[in-house]
């Protein structure tokens, strides 16, 4: 399918969805519009009915009362009565027209209210703020818009409905004693109900709606035609030269093939400018494709070095182990103890270069694979470092070293104790591997003001520059060799590093070829604030 084609389609498209939502709005619209001129028609009748209610009860009844001293003529005196009349004079002319005070217990059983009007005086009883519902409800298989309003019990409602021993004898007379009565000031048992049609109203709105529905679709079938044509001229032709040439330049953009300048700065222009752009960055791409290269390539041989190291120090705690087994093995009925006791120690040696070796293997793959969950609290820290020390006090002792603390009671940092422990491990067994014979090794402990910091310090070798850049890289090892031919795998720091950055800290060290070394670790000393 040609773009043109998928252009148009995607125009008709939104033409369509354009004339769906005008469609809908106009609905609404109209529907608004005929709610309102229903409103009018029911102004007008509700006006009419207000003014003769207002009529009776101000003035012709008052004048009647006085004249017929004290007696009851429900055609001249009832309010409702009077209205309910002409209303019905009204709707002679006006059938549609329905006005009612639907009443939940009324004296003229012709004003009941039934189910629906029952609904609609529950719902200002449970409202009393509700002044008014609008609404559609269809009666006689036709639609009607109904206004509804609240009536409240007045005092003068009493006189004719409070008790039957009370009411006028005219009044019970006619209705009798048994509905009507018993109503309560103030309580709303009834409803001003006034219904309206609406079937000429829609019938002129659907005329209106198709109209305008017919103009919108000759209209969006111009609008198609220009489109298609325009985008003939503007856009089609210039796409489909530009393409042809892209697809003969494709073979040569390794050599930066540029297009042909298009004199537009439109947006197929600005195309073809990008396209000589990208065929520009396309050449830089294939330089830094090529430096990459190098790059992976080194690293594969930083690699090859790595599992060279790995296998050499496997291997060699493996032959001693073999070795010292099968000589076991031959001549045990004729070893002394002490020489069995001698071949274990250096198995069990042989056994721990080998468990440190993958154990750090392991943990380097925990944590590039972010496997390792931390447990994060504000710890006091002193009792880890003062656990670790009295682990590697006979290690030291062995080299005589003087291995001491220097810190408060109390220094907290917000750590995994776990991984705590592990960093300390790392750092303290480097330091005693790398220390001379009767030196010393000093941790510190100090509380900042927002951070606890835990120094290492030595005094053996130091680091050049040179393996100072190398500090904490995986895989390679510096140029100090421990002082008593102990195992290193290499890979201590690097395990350092990436445990105090998990746990939000910072690690660096402070040293100088031949004058020691002290390895600074610190952690915040509370949990931080999230962003």
């Amino acid at each position: 399918m040609s773009i043109r084609v998928k252009f148009i389609l995607a125009i008709i498209t939104c033409l369509s969805a354009t004339m769906y939502a005008g469609g809908a709005y106009l609905q609404n619209l109209q529907t608004n519009i005929l709610e309102q001129e229903a409103r009018n028609r029911i102004k007008i009748v509700l006006n009419f009915a207000h003014a003769t209610r207002s009529y009776v009860e101000k003035q012709l009844r008052p004048v009647l009362e006085q004249e017929l001293s004290g007696k009851m003529i429900l055609e001249g005196m009832s309010a409702t009565f009077v209205t309910r009349a002409l209303i019905e004079i009204f709707r002679e002319n006006m059938p549609a027209y329905i006005y009612k005070q639907a009443t939940l217990n009324p004296l003229n059983l012709a004003n009941q209210a039934d189910d629906f009007e029952t609904q609609l005086i529950q719902q200002f009883q449970n409202n009393p703020n509700l002044a008014e519902l609008t609404g559609y409800r269809h009666l006689n298989d036709e639609e009607l818009f109904y206004f509804a309003q609240p009536i409240q019990v007045q005092t003068e409602c009493l006189q004719c409905h409070s008790d039957p021993s009370f009411a006028p004898k005219e009044l019970v007379e006619r209705y009798g004693n048994t509905h009507g009565f018993h109503w309560n000031d103030k309580d709303i048992i009834s409803t001003l109900l006034l219904y309206v049609p609406t079937k000429d109203l829609k019938k002129q709105a659907a005329i209106l709606f198709n109209a305008l529905l017919t103009a919108f679709f000759l209209l969006t079938l111009v609008i198609i035609m220009v489109i298609y044509l325009l985008f003939e001229k503007l856009v089609n032709r210039r796409i489909l030269h530009i393409t042809e040439v892209m697809e003969d330049a494709a073979a040569h953009l390794s050599q930066g093939v540029q297009l042909v300048d298009e004199k537009s700065q439109d947006e197929i222009g600005r195309m073809a400018l990008a396209f000589n752009q990208m065929s520009r960055q396309l050449q830089v791409s294939f330089k830094n494709l090529e430096e990459k290269n190098k790059q992976l390539e080194q690293v594969n041989q930083l690699k090859n070095e790595f599992l060279g190291i790995a296998a050499h120090d496997l291997k060699n705690p493996l032959s001693i182990i073999q070795s010292v087994s099968r000589e076991i093995e031959c001549c045990y009925d004729d070893m002394k103890k002490a020489n069995v006791v001698e071949y274990a120690s250096m198995i069990q040696m042989s056994s721990h270069q080998m468990f440190e070796l993958i154990d750090n293997l392991l943990e380097i793959n925990l944590i590039e694979s972010n496997e390792i969950q931390l447990s994060l609290m504000s710890t006091n820290v002193v009792p880890i470092v003062t656990s670790v020390l009295n682990v590697y006090q006979y290690q030291a002792a062995a080299k005589q070293l003087h291995l001491s603390l220097e810190s408060m009671d109390c220094c907290f940092g917000y750590v995994d104790e776990h991984i705590l422990r592990q960093i300390l491990d790392n750092l303290i067994s480097n330091a005693i591997k790398y220390s001379p014979l009767h030196k010393k090794i000093v941790i510190r402990l100090k509380q900042l003001e927002d951070k606890m910091r835990c120094e290492v310090q030595d005094e053996g070798p130091g680091l050049s520059v040179a393996d100072q850049e190398k500090l904490f890289t995986k895989f390679l090892r510096l140029a100090p060799r421990p002082t008593a031919n102990e195992h290193s795998t290499g890979l201590g720091l690097f395990i350092v590093k990436k445990f105090v950055e998990m746990m939000g800290g910072q690690v660096w060290c402070e040293t100088a070829l031949n004058k020691g070394a002290r390895f600074i670790i610190e952690f915040p000393s509370n949990m931080p604030p999230s962003n």
